[in-house]
């Protein structure tokens, strides 16, 4: 059967998903980042994840080109501030720049805590945290640091994180499937594990299927209008392919 049978059944046909947008690409070339979203949008997808660059007028300028060429193309999932902050009063200002291209949500303003629950107590919006382990997601909750949990497959598995869904159920969090940087079998997990949680209340991050240029799999998620899909059949129905492991393997792993 189905891995998503195994994990109580699905609650839904697809999971919504996007695509990255690095900031530090931003940086390095303005116009490049430009071209590495047009290739997207011609891939028919159109929900987008930012990590912020630092700069946050060059973030809001580049976020303007998009809105402005791509239109309803684009829409923006969450502004991932990757735990830059060390200061909440720099994070909220840098939120109220960007907030009113309309993501879900916040991401990771600080990986602090305490500070963490300054900016989400002064946010009209979701605020994400990233959170690995049963103590993290208490202390998180007790102290109103986030109002969403971000979860990963890669912090135990779906069996372990099942149980942080449920800690965020039962303390009334939302919650989303993260990160963006599963291959071909780490996606397929990710896309299993979100088709049986049902309080799965934000769009999500695995793109690897279109992130990747190289993969170890003939045959994975099918990913279509930045939804993914799971390939029918048991357990996680993904092919490797022994050949293009190989290639891609490097010493050091």
């Amino acid at each position: 059967m189905p891995v998503y049978q195994l994990l109580g059944g699905a609650v839904r046909e697809r999971l919504y998903c996007c695509n990255p947008i690095f900031g530090w690409q931003v940086q390095e070339d303005f116009a490049r980042a430009l071209g590495y979203l047009q290739r997207i949008v011609d891939l028919g997808h159109h929900l987008y994840r930012f990590y912020v660059s630092g700069d946050s007028a060059l973030d809001d300028r580049f976020l303007n080109e998009i809105k402005s060429r791509f239109g309803e193309w684009f829409r923006l999932k969450s502004i991932d501030f990757s735990g830059r902050f060390s200061d909440w009063v720099e994070g909220v200002r840098y939120g109220e720049v960007l907030r009113h291209h309309a993501p879900y949500h916040f991401e990771q303003p600080t990986n602090d805590l305490r500070l963490c629950a300054q900016c989400t107590q002064r946010s009209d919006l979701p605020v994400s945290l990233h959170i690995h382990n049963l103590a993290l997601g208490y202390e998180a909750g007790e102290r109103g640091a986030c109002t969403a949990f971000n979860i990963a497959c890669v912090s135990g598995g779906p069996t372990h994180v099942r149980r942080i869904f449920a800690l965020a159920e039962a303390a009334g969090l939302r919650s989303l499937i993260s990160t963006d940087q599963e291959s071909g079998v780490g996606t397929a997990a990710q896309v299993h594990l979100g088709l049986a949680m049902p309080n799965l209340d934000l769009p999500c991050d695995p793109m690897g299927p279109v992130l990747y240029t190289a993969s170890t799999v003939g045959k994975t998620v099918r990913v279509e209008a930045s939804h993914l899909y799971p390939a029918p059949g048991p357990g996680l129905e993904v092919e490797v392919d022994e050949a293009k492991l190989r290639a891609i393997t490097v010493a050091s792993a």
